[in-house]
């Protein structure tokens, strides 16, 4: 039986990095995560979540037990901090009580005021009373950037800043919402740049996919650097015909050609950058790129 390579296009004129149409099961959900995680710069952002939909979460949750690095416990913490489920609060706990890197604490005290709210207050409050000035200082900005209209939360607040020894520490938490306004104005993610059209961007041709891209090279949620090589092959054939000649290079290692009828090639437009997948089957394996 002849196999085909199986292109397909989907072009997305969402406001928004199309997520949803590149992540419709719980592992291309995660490869896209691992993508964002191990990004240089990850962004923390409500879109980036929040587009993938509920079916994130347990994603979310399953990264965050197999996760070592700090970095990566930064990330899927303020992920969980998107979901106001019980869930997400029952993760957020268990983050607070078992781990002991108080960076990860921080996050997760934000993460979870974020999350559940007023409700979030019995969870946090232990922290008010911490030998750690810098786990003080996230309840109190937590609740202070979070819990505003929160009567009983702003009670706790104040009673808990006269007591306060640290000066420095009370001038952190009344300058809280003056610096969140300039962080907002100073840092564009690419999900936010996705909010303002470019009318120039055209739908790509599949001729116009050829060449390299760079991007990261996912195996069974390990990630690693890569460049992908494309070629098509009979440009004159029908769509379903078409086949291309498809390479990875890893770090330190030559081109490696995949086989072509074991690959799918997916490109996407969103409204500021094209995207870019490939995903070989036997190899449970995916690569992820995108340009502008």
């Amino acid at each position: 039986m002849k196999h085909k390579t199986r292109l397909s296009i989907a072009i997305l004129t969402l406001s928004l990095i199309c997520l949803k149409a590149i992540a419709s099961s719980s592992s291309e959900i995660e490869n896209l995560i691992i993508a964002e995680m191990q990004a240089r710069h990850p962004v923390d952002s409500k879109a980036f979540w929040l587009n993938m939909g509920p079916e994130a979460l347990p994603v979310i949750q399953k990264l965050l037990e197999k996760a070592q690095e700090p970095r990566e416990k930064f990330f899927l913490v303020d992920g969980l901090g998107y979901f106001d489920s019980p869930s997400s609060r029952q993760s957020l706990e268990k983050v607070l009580s078992g781990v002991d890197n108080d960076l990860v604490k921080k996050r997760a005290i934000g993460a979870a005021v974020r999350s559940q709210g007023e409700a979030a207050l019995p969870l946090i409050e232990p922290y008010i009373q911490s030998e750690n000035p810098h786990l003080r200082l996230a309840v109190y900005q937590s609740i202070k950037r979070f819990l505003q209209d929160q009567k009983s939360a702003q009670d706790l607040l104040k009673k808990a800043l006269k007591k306060e020894k640290e000066s420095w520490v009370k001038l952190k938490t009344e300058e809280t919402l003056s610096e969140d306004r300039t962080r907002v104005r100073a840092t564009r993610s690419v999900y936010q740049e996705d909010l303002k059209a470019k009318p120039s961007l055209k739908e790509l041709s599949e001729a116009q996919l050829e060449g390299e891209w760079k991007g990261l090279w996912i195996v069974k949620s390990q990630s690693q650097p890569a460049t992908l090589r494309l070629k098509l092959i009979n440009a004159k054939a029908k769509e379903q015909e078409q086949k291309w000649k498809i390479e990875i290079k890893l770090k330190g290692k030559p081109y490696l050609q995949l086989k072509d009828r074991e690959c799918v090639v997916v490109h996407e437009l969103s409204q500021s950058r094209y995207w870019l997948q490939v995903k070989a089957s036997k190899m449970d394996a995916v690569f992820i790129s995108n340009r502008e």
